[in-house]
C-alpha cells in the first residue's frame, strides 16, 4: 500500500522516536476518505519476574525505554544513568554487571537505587533559580576554590546542594544574609563542599551512590544548625547582582570605549578583554560533576552535542585577566566595587590564587614579573594551554626521555606561579619521577641516590641559566648541612633565592624536611581557607651533627590547601584546559615564590643597579617585617616557641620595599659612581627593648700597679 506523504512523515518520526526509547504522541494530518490512524501504545519492557516484584516492592518501576521510575518521587534513572551506576540490561530483562556480565542481586541493587534518590532530589532544582538565590543571599561564587555558581550565574553541582542543605534543615524556610552569617562558618562551608565532593565521587567513580550518600548527609548536617560553633570563623555574606548581568555591563562599557578610541592597538586590546568576558560567560565549572542526567525535562538546558566530542567550552587565558582588570579600571565613569572586582577575579579558574595573595593590587602597579626567570624543580611541566609561552624550557634529569618526564605536580605549581606573576618566565626542570599513571610502574624510575644526584644536576642547571628564583616542592630525610644543603647555601650566598616547602609530616616531622632544612632557603608552610596553619605543615627543630646544634628555621606560610591550578590535560575532560585541587606545602612554595617574582621586578624596577645579594636580603626583610606572625596558640604545642609562622603580605612587602630600596636615577656612564635619591617616605622608627636589670658588682680597691719590666724583656 502506498503511503501519502504526510502519513509517512508521521510514521517515519515515530520511529525514530521509539529508537531513541521516548514516548510520543503523533497527530497525523486528516487524509481525505480515511480514518485517522492512533500510534499504538509503546510495549512494555522485558524485566525478569523476581526483579520486577523486587522493584515494585519498594516502589520503583520500569519504563518502555528501559528507564526506572520512583513513584513516590517521580526520580527516573535513564539507562544512561544506570550504566554509571554499572548496570544494564541483558536480553533475560535482567540488571547484569557489564565487567563480568553477571545479573546483580537484588540484596544489591536496591541500595544502589535508594541511594540515587537523594541525589534525584537535588536534580529536581532549576539551576539559574538557585544560582540567583544563592547571589541574593550573598554566597560567595567560590571558597576553598570550589565553585558555587557558573559565571552565567546558574547554580553548580555544588552550589545546588548547598542551597539544599540551608533550605532543608531546621530554621532553613528564611534564608538571608544575615542568618548566613549567624549559622554559616569557613569550616562548616569548607568540609560541606569537600564532602559533597567526596559524596559525588563514591556515587559515580566508585559506583556506590548508597555509601555517598553517607557524605552527602554529613554535609547536609553540617549546613543545618542554627548558629555557628564557638571558635569557628565568621564569613561575610554581601547580596550581589546576578554576576552575569555583571560580566555583560563590563563587556557594554569596553565595546562603548572601543568605539570611540581612535587608536587601533588600544582598539585591539579592548576587543582582546571584551571577547574573554565573552568566554568567561559561557565556561562552567565542575562539568564532571553534574546531575543534569537525573533532572526533569525542562529542569536544565540541553547539552552542548559538541561536549561529547570534547567540545567544552573553554576558558579564557589567564593572562587576559590584569588586562581586563585594567581596561575596566581606566575606563570613564563608576568604577567596580571591591565585591564586583572579587567576582570577576574569582571568576577565572586561576582567581581564587590571585585574589587570597592580592596580585592584582601589585599588577596594578606594573608588576607581573615581566623578565624575572623562574625555575620550577619538580616532575617536569606539562603542556598546558595557560602556559603555552610561558614555559621558556624543559630540561630533564630522570632516566626517562623528556616525552615521559612531565607530571601533575609540577604543572600545578607552574600554573600557580603563572596565577600570580602571568608575565614571569617560567623555566621546568625534571629531577622526579613523573607522577602521571603510566609511568608508575616504569623500570627506569630513579630510587634514592639517583633521584637525589638529579635534583643537584638540575640545581646546577637551574643556577647556570639565570634563573632568579627557584621553587623546589619536594622534600625528604635530610640534614641542614649535607651535600645539598651546602649547593643551596652556597647559591644562596650569591643572590638565588630558593624558596622549598616544609613538608606534609606536621608534628610528626622532627623538623623541616630536606633540603628545606638548609639554613639559607626559604621555608615555606601552608594555609588552608580560614588562614590558619595546616595541620600536615612540618615545623621543629633540625638537628645538624656537623655542628652538633639545632637549626630551627622561620617558615612563611601561604595558601596551601585545596588550591585548584593546572594540571596535565590529559587528567581533565575540559578540552585540554584541565585543572584540579591540590593540598600540600608543594603548593604552598610557588604562592611564595609567586609573590618573590614580584618582588624582583619591582626591586629591579626601583634600582637596577642593585646586586642579588643586597636584592634577596630587602626582600626576606620585607617579608619578615611586614607579615603578620601566627600567634602561638594558632600553630601546634609541639612547634618549638622559637621558631616564626609568618604570614606573607605581598603588598605590604613591596610598600616597604617602595619606601626603603635607594632609588637609582639612571645608570650612570662607565666609570662613573651612580647617583641614588632617598627613599620618598623615612623609615619607621626603631623599636628597642627595655635592657634587662643587672645587678652592678660591689666595687673593689684596684691593686696598685705593677714596676715597668726591665728594657731587655720588651718586645722591639
Amino acid at each position: 500500500m502506498k503511503l501519502s506523504a504526510p502519513l509517512a512523515a508521521a510514521l517515519g518520526t515515530l520511529v525514530l522516536a521509539s529508537l531513541a526509547g521516548a514516548q510520543v504522541t503523533v497527530s497525523t494530518p486528516a487524509v481525505a476518505g480515511s480514518t485517522p490512524i492512533a500510534a499504538p501504545a509503546p510495549a512494555p519492557f522485558k524485566v525478569e519476574k523476581g526483579l520486577g516484584e523486587a522493584l515494585t516492592k519498594d516502589g520503583f518501576s520500569v519504563r518502555p525505554d528501559g528507564s526506572i521510575e520512583h513513584k513516590a518521587s517521580g526520580a527516573v534513572y535513564p539507562p544512561r544513568v544506570l550504566m554509571q551506576l554499572g548496570l544494564i540490561w541483558d536480553p533475560a530483562g535482567r540488571l547484569v554487571d557489564p565487567r563480568i556480565m553477571e545479573p546483580v542481586s537484588t540484596e544489591d541493587l536496591m541500595p544502589l537505587l535508594k541511594g540515587m534518590l537523594g541525589f534525584s532530589e537535588v536534580a529536581r532544582y532549576k539551576p539559574d533559580e538557585i544560582g540567583k538565590k544563592l547571589q541574593e543571599w550573598g554566597v560567595p561564587q567560590s571558597y576553598d576554590n570550589i565553585h558555587l555558581f557558573n559565571p552565567d550565574g546558574t547554580a553548580t553541582y555544588f552550589g545546588l546542594m548547598l542551597y539544599h542543605g540551608l533550605t532543608q534543615g531546621p530554621g532553613g524556610k528564611a534564608v538571608d544574609a544575615k542568618s548566613l552569617s549567624e549559622r554559616l562558618s569557613g569550616e562548616r562551608l569548607s568540609q560541606s563542599l569537600s564532602l559533597f565532593d567526596s559524596g559525588y565521587a563514591q556515587a559515580f567513580r566508585s559506583r556506590r551512590p548508597d555509601v555517598g550518600m553517607a557524605d552527602i548527609k554529613a554535609g547536609l548536617g553540617l549546613l543545618s544548625g542554627d548558629a555557628r560553633g564557638k571558635g569557628e570563623t565568621a564569613l561575610e555574606f554581601r547580596p550581589t547582582r546576578n554576576i552575569a548581568d555583571q560580566l555583560q555591563d563590563h563587556q557594554n562599557a569596553l565595546l562603548v570605549s572601543a568605539a570611540k578610541a581612535a587608536d587601533r592597538a588600544e582598539v585591539a586590546r579592548i576587543a582582546e578583554a571584551a571577547q574573554a568576558l565573552e568566554a568567561l560567560k559561557r565556561y562552567r565549572y565542575h562539568t564532571g560533576q553534574s546531575l543534569d542526567r537525573l533532572a526533569p525535562p525542562g529542569t536544565v538546558p540541553p547539552p552542548d552535542p559538541m561536549a561529547e566530542f570534547g567540545g567544552d567550552p573553554v576558558p579564557p587565558r589567564h593572562r587576559t585577566l590584569p588586562m581586563v582588570l585594567s581596561m575596566m579600571d581606566s575606563l570613564p565613569g563608576p568604577k567596580m566595587t571591591p565585591a564586583q572586582k572579587e567576582a570577576l577575579i574569582k571568576s577565572f579558574p586561576l582567581g581564587d590564587t590571585v585574589w587570597r595573595m592580592g596580585a592584582q593590587d601589585l599588577w596594578k602597579e606594573g608588576l607581573q614579573g615581566e623578565g624575572v626567570k623562574v625555575a620550577v624543580i619538580d616532575t617536569g611541566v606539562s603542556p598546558h594551554p595557560e602556559l603555552q609561552g610561558v614555559v621558556k624550557s624543559r630540561k630533564t634529569f630522570t632516566n626517562q626521555l623528556p616525552g615521559d618526564s612531565i607530571g601533575v605536580h609540577a604543572t600545578h605549581v607552574a600554573g600557580t606561579i603563572h596565577a600570580l606573576a602571568p608575565m614571569a618566565e617560567i623555566r621546568s626542570y625534571a629531577a622526579l619521577n613523573s607522577d602521571l599513571p603510566m609511568n608508575q610502574t616504569s623500570r627506569l624510575n630513579m630510587q634514592g641516590t639517583e633521584t637525589e644526584a638529579a635534583i643537584m644536576k638540575a640545581i646546577d642547571a637551574a643556577v647556570a641559566d639565570g634563573n632568579q628564583v627557584i621553587n623546589m616542592s619536594l622534600g625528604g630525610p635530610g640534614r641542614p648541612s649535607d651535600a645539598m644543603s651546602k649547593k643551596i647555601n652556597e647559591y644562596s650566598e650569591k643572590g638565588v633565592i630558593f624558596i622549598i616547602s616544609s613538608g606534609n609530616n606536621g608534628p610528626f616531622s622532627g623538623g623541616v624536611s630536606a633540603p628545606s632544612a638548609a639554613p639559607q632557603a626559604w621555608t615555606a608552610g601552608a594555609l588552608n581557607a580560614q588562614g590558619r596553619l595546616t595541620s600536615f605543615t612540618s615545623f621543629g627543630r633540625n638537628f645538624d651533627p656537623a655542628t652538633n646544634t639545632f637549626v630551627v628555621k622561620p617558615v612563611f606560610v601561604a595558601p596551601g590547601d585545596n588550591m585548584n591550578s593546572t594540571v596535565s590535560p590529559m587528567m581533565g575532560p575540559e578540552s585540554g584546559f584541565a585543572y584540579a585541587r591540590q593540598s600540600g606545602t608543594s603548593m604552598a612554595a610557588p604562592h611564595v615564590a609567586g609573590a618573590t617574582v614580584l618582588m624582583v621586578d619591582a626591586v629591579k624596577k626601583m634600582n637596577a643597579l642593585l646586586n642579588p645579594v643586597e636584592m634577596t636580603k630587602r626582600i626576606q626583610d620585607a617579608y619578615v617585617a611586614t607579615g603578620s606572625e601566627m600567634p602561638r596558640r594558632e600553630v601546634a604545642p609541639e612547634a618549638p616557641v622559637e621558631q616564626r609562622f609568618i604570614v606573607v603580605n605581598p603588598l605590604a612587602a613591596y610598600e616597604r620595599l617602595r619606601d626603603t630600596v635607594p632609588q637609582a636615577v639612571a645608570r650612570p656612564p662607565v666609570g662613573v659612581k651612580p647617583v641614588f635619591v632617598a627613599p620618598p617616605i623615612a623609615l619607621p622608627p626603631l623599636v628597642i627593648p627595655a635592657p634587662r636589670r643587672i645587678e652592678a658588682p660591689v666595687k673593689k680597691p684596684l691593686p696598685p700597679a705593677p714596676p715597668p719590666p726591665p728594657a731587655e724583656d720588651v718586645d722591639a
